[in-house]
């Protein structure tokens, strides 16, 4: 939990891939995105064995099914679109990029979130996996999904005008607001800002982020929420909420923000 481009590319990776989920000014899914549950289990042959052993990398399933696999990109994708929107030459960009990279690489972000997720033990580990599969959580991820790809539609701009002319009710922004902040969606978007500015501040010298930008950046998250969970009942949202707010799996996210910062 930001433009949101599709999870799959360009923001961090490619806000993670390609996917530039929450640029700063629209709003698009520049928040942590989820990415389909696909089996992150591989085949290996022993050697000596022609039968083939699986292994199980939770810590993989973990990363990929939280959505955390694209922060790199976010970081990126942040970037990126600054870079656009100043028309910086090509050559600087690479600067910018290398910068980044030295700290940022998809990489050094992966050993994090490893490192992190292997300090619990066995019975915590499953309890992520567990809550992450759940199919709240599923349903969830498909919804986000959908959003990101409706960003550029009318029917998006439409909901995005009366969200901000029409006040949700008290009970729907509080349960919106309980979800983004247990899995820390915004938290997550402003982090990756705070990595990005102070390397485009050191290559941009005249270039300053906006007044407020964290505080916008929360409310672009939110109100992406907003229009992923539309659909969704108030009963529904508890249920997802109540999934995440799993001890070991907040345990993680928490854990995972400072060291995260520190990069």
């Amino acid at each position: 939990m930001p433009v949101v481009h599709s999870r799959a590319v360009g923001v961090l990776s490619g806000l993670l891939m390609s996917v530039g989920v929450f640029a700063i000014e629209p709003v698009q899914s520049a928040a942590p995105t989820f990415y389909p549950a696909n089996s992150s289990s591989s085949l290996v042959v022993n050697e000596g064995i022609e039968t083939p052993v699986e292994t199980i990398d939770l810590a993989g399933d973990a990363i990929r099914l939280s959505g955390l696999n694209g922060l790199a990109e976010q970081v990126r994708n942040v970037a990126q679109q600054v870079l656009n929107l100043r028309a910086v030459p090509i050559g600087r960009q690479y600067d910018v990029a290398g910068s980044l990279a030295q700290r940022w690489a998809p990489l050094n972000v992966q050993r994090v979130l490893r490192s992190e997720f292997d300090s619990l033990n066995d019975v915590q580990q499953q309890d992520i996996l567990t809550a992450l599969e759940a199919p709240s959580v599923e349903r969830a991820r498909t919804l986000e999904l959908e959003a990101i790809a409706s960003q550029s539609s009318a029917e998006f701009r439409d909901y995005m005008s009366r969200l901000r002319t029409q006040a949700p009710a008290a009970s729907r922004l509080a349960l919106i607001e309980q979800l983004d902040n247990v899995q820390h969606f915004s938290s997550m978007m402003v982090l990756a800002r705070n990595a990005a500015y102070p390397v485009l501040q050191e290559h941009l010298k005249d270039w300053q982020p906006t007044a407020g930008w964290a505080v916008k950046t929360q409310t672009q998250t939110r109100e992406f929420l907003f229009y992923v969970h539309r659909h969704t009942s108030n009963e529904q949202l508890r249920e997802l909420i109540t999934q995440w707010q799993t001890p070991a799996l907040q345990q993680w996210l928490q854990q995972l923000e400072p060291k995260l910062s520190a990069l």
